[in-house]
C-alpha cells in the first residue's frame, strides 16, 4: 500500500507565569500546546506541559525531557508507515512585561522520541533523543521487533520537549511567553 505524507502540525506555547513576589521575585513556567491538524489520519495531544516550578532570578533552571516536568505529546496515526520527519522551531527567549525578556535555550539532548505500545508505554529500545537546536528536523524511524517490513507497528508517537531558562538577577517579575512550532510528516 502506497502512504502518502501526512502532516501535523503543533504549536507550542512557552509560558512563564508570575509567582510569589518577596525579596526575591520567583517566577514559574511552563509549557502549553495547541494543535493545528491537517490531515485528519495523524492525530497530536498534548500529555503533559513543561512546567519549570518557581524560577529564581540569577539561576538557570533545566528541565529535561522525559521527566515529570518536561513536555510530552503523543502523535498518532503512524501505523505501517516507515518514518516521521519531526521540525522544531523554537524560541530564543520568553518576553514579558514592558518587553523584558528571558534567555530559553533547547541545547543538547533537549528533544526526545519514542515509541509507543498499544498500552501507551515507552519501548526504550526505540528511544531516540537530539538537540533541537542542531538539528531542527530529525527523521524518526521505527524500531524493528519482530519479522515484517521496518514500519510502525503501533499506533503512537511519545514526543518530549525541554529546556532552560536564565532570568538574570534583576529580572522584572511578571507574565513571559513565547511560542514554538512542531511540525510533524508522517512519511
Amino acid at each position: 500500500m502506497l502512504h502518502r505524507p501526512r502532516v501535523l502540525a503543533l504549536v507550542l506555547l512557552l509560558l512563564a507565569v508570575p509567582g510569589a513576589l518577596r525579596a526575591q521575585a520567583g517566577i514559574t513556567a511552563g509549557v502549553a500546546t495547541t494543535l493545528d491538524i491537517l490531515f485528519p489520519a495523524i492525530t497530536g495531544s498534548g500529555v503533559r506541559p513543561m512546567d519549570f516550578g518557581t524560577v529564581v532570578p540569577g539561576t538557570t533552571t533545566t528541565v529535561a525531557p522525559r521527566t515529570p516536568k518536561g513536555a510530552e505529546f503523543h502523535i498518532g496515526g503512524l501505523l505501517g508507515r516507515k518514518s516521521v520527519d519531526i521540525t522544531f522551531t523554537l524560541p530564543a527567549t520568553l518576553v514579558g512585561p514592558g518587553g523584558a525578556t528571558i534567555p530559553l535555550s533547547f541545547g543538547g539532548a533537549n528533544a526526545a522520541a519514542c515509541e509507543l505500545s498499544v498500552l501507551g508505554v515507552c519501548q526504550s529500545a526505540s528511544l531516540t533523543s537530539w538537540d533541537p537546536v542542531a538539528n531542527p528536523t530529525t527523521r524518526v524511524r521505527p524500531t524493528k521487533f519482530g519479522p515484517g517490513p521496518k514500519v510502525f507497528v503501533n499506533d503512537q508517537l511519545a514526543l518530549y520537549l525541554g529546556a532552560s531558562v536564565s532570568p538574570s538577577a534583576s529580572q522584572r517579575p511578571g507574565h513571559y511567553a513565547a511560542s514554538a512550532t512542531v511540525l510533524i510528516v508522517a512519511n
